[in-house]
């Protein structure tokens, strides 16, 4: 893995990279992991092999959705292996990607070496992106669907490929497409990371590489997590406000995907704040109680009756946004815990744009991290401590 180093792509593609000042945001620390597509649109791929790459495509994606964990910030990006060659899509968040909905019309010869050329110009503006944002990324991922044969020279981009690779500066995999591809050169390429797409059908190699994929990021950026926030949660990041707002139904969410909609770490976040001295509040939405297991129901009615001041539901029919919001314009010095952007209340409350009023937060290993608008970390473990009646695990 290599974090932040991007030297060894040169570039030589003159379209400019996308603009990602938007989504580099310190709001989630999580690194960013960069993944290029080499697709081959050349005549071959007419009829069933571009029905079959499609559908691939779309399994491929719901892989990543389905396996990726909260936070993750996957970049994908593609290149038309064809006559038309070029961009199929620039590097585009991973939710926001439209490949697999794209009109594609295979045509021409299949210059491999011109799009690898191309895939790791673009890889390398990415990455230097990522560094002018401040933002940190895992080893980026090229996945290739070729069958090897090229009508032009690709020795030098297959030079470059290796060399990159052997500096874990990249991973490239090759999807082997036809009935009779060429092994030799696919192996030149990616060396033993190559799959042959006629032994399990292309879908289910494209299934394969995205749970590597989805698997290698979460263990990168669990590294790089632990580098980048202190073992020892500090108080910085949320001592100076008065005040800590929580949106609690936002947090209960944090950590959906793994460990399905929790008190857990709303109640960790609590009780660090009590052992610091720091005055809270949460405010939950009347239908949290409904998303939460029989036993955690069971605490969230607990909470709400022995500690009413610190722990509020919100009527029927409204929304705890509401009142949040109210209450932290009442208070400029009131800090929000959310990933809630509030787009919805901008006209009401203009400072709902400012960094510094928010922190955001995302959960791993069953540890909350919470970071501020100015950059301050606070990392928090999630079993209980002692300052506090309540425990899930009781």
């Amino acid at each position: 893995m290599n974090s932040n180093n991007s030297s060894n792509f040169t570039n030589t593609a003159s379209t400019p990279a996308a603009d990602y000042g938007l989504i580099c945001r310190m709001e989630n620390p999580m690194p960013h992991c960069a993944v290029m597509l080499v697709l081959d649109t050349s005549h071959s791929m007419w009829g069933a092999g571009l029905a079959d790459m499609m559908s691939s495509l779309a399994a491929f994606y719901d892989t990543l959705r389905s396996e990726q964990f909260a936070n993750a910030q996957i970049d994908i990006a593609a290149v038309s292996l064809g006559d038309r060659l070029g961009m199929l899509e620039e590097f585009t968040p991973f939710e926001a990607s439209l490949l697999p909905r794209m009109q594609i019309r295979p045509k021409g010869d299949t210059p491999v070496g011109a799009a690898l050329t191309l895939a790791l110009d673009k890889i390398g503006d990415q990455l230097r992106m990522y560094r002018e944002n401040g933002a940190s990324h895992v080893t980026p991922q090229l996945i290739i669907l070729s069958d090897g044969d090229s009508s032009d020279d690709f020795s030098a981009a297959a030079a470059r490929i290796r060399q990159l690779s052997a500096a874990g500066q990249l991973v490239c995999r090759v999807i082997a497409t036809g009935d009779n591809p060429n092994l030799t050169a696919l192996h030149a390429i990616a060396g033993e990371n190559v799959s042959i797409a006629r032994q399990s059908g292309m879908s289910a190699t494209f299934v394969g590489v995205g749970k590597v994929i989805s698997q290698v990021y979460e263990d990168e950026a669990e590294t790089i997590i632990d580098e980048t926030f202190p073992s020892q949660a500090p108080v910085s990041a949320v001592a100076d406000a008065e005040t800590i707002l929580i949106d609690g139904t936002n947090v209960m969410h944090w950590a959906k995907g793994r460990s399905g909609v929790t008190l857990k770490h709303l109640l960790a976040i609590t009780r660090y704040f009590d052992e610091c001295g720091i005055r809270w509040e949460v405010l939950f939405d009347a239908s949290s109680r409904h998303l939460l297991s029989a036993e955690e129901q069971a605490v969230f009615e607990d909470l709400l009756k022995t500690r009413p001041e610190e722990f509020q539901q919100v009527p029927a029919k409204t929304r705890a946004d509401d009142f949040l919001l109210m209450r932290a314009d009442a208070d400029p010095a009131a800090r929000i815990i959310s990933n809630d952007m509030y787009r919805d209340y901008a006209a009401e409350y203009p400072w709902v744009g400012e960094r510094k009023r928010f922190i955001r937060g995302m959960v791993m290993r069953d540890e909350v991290f919470l970071l501020d608008g100015e950059g301050n970390r606070t990392r928090i473990p999630a079993e209980p401590g002692n300052s506090s009646d309540w425990s899930l695990n009781e």
